[in-house]
């Protein structure tokens, strides 16, 4: 079980072995895909395409309010790991 707890809503997933299910929900907009076992990447597309996006990209950032890393500062960080070893 993996609970995932956003801004507006709780979500709970069931992992298997081959699947992940979206349960406890009775949104409407859900109910194509609650409780149906689903590949991984197939899911988060259903629930991107209900208006749920679990993954979001970086232009998401603006309308959320959240300030993206620095790409050069992380790419510092790796070579500096990287060279210590």
């Amino acid at each position: 079980m993996l609970d995932i707890e956003t801004k507006r809503l709780k979500l709970v997933f069931e992992i298997g072995e081959d699947y992940v299910k979206l349960i406890e929900r009775d949104e409407p907009e859900l109910a194509h895909i609650v409780n149906k076992p689903l590949a991984p990447g197939y899911l988060l597309h259903l629930l991107s395409k209900s208006g749920i996006h679990l993954m979001p990209v970086d232009m998401d950032s603006k309308l959320a309010g959240i300030q993206l890393k620095s790409t050069g500062a992380e790419l510092f960080a790796l070579n500096e790991i990287m060279v210590g070893i």
